[in-house]
């Protein structure tokens, strides 16, 4: 909106504001597209879950890493994948 303004009112200089602005928008989405990447590959192994034909779900832990390494760690992230569960 400013930009064409700035074309039909003839405003010099918002033309350079409009870029440095732009510009700014356009790192920042790229900070955020590869924080969220980077955060979506921080789980460390799945938690599976399955309805069995009796009707009990049974949970399985399935790492990523040796276990031994999830000693010395403050936070793990599993990631839940539900197999045929039907309620």
């Amino acid at each position: 909106m400013c930009f064409l303004a700035s074309l039909i009112f003839d405003i010099s200089g918002i033309k350079y504001v409009l870029g440095v602005i732009l510009i700014f928008i356009f790192l920042i989405g790229i900070i955020l597209v590869l924080s969220t990447s980077n955060y979506k590959k921080t789980h460390n192994g799945e938690l599976v879950i399955t309805m069995m034909p009796d009707g009990k779900k049974v949970f399985s832990l399935e790492l990523e890493t040796d276990p031994n390494e999830l000693v010395d760690r403050d936070v793990v992230s599993f990631k839940i994948s539900k197999d045929d569960l039907a309620e």
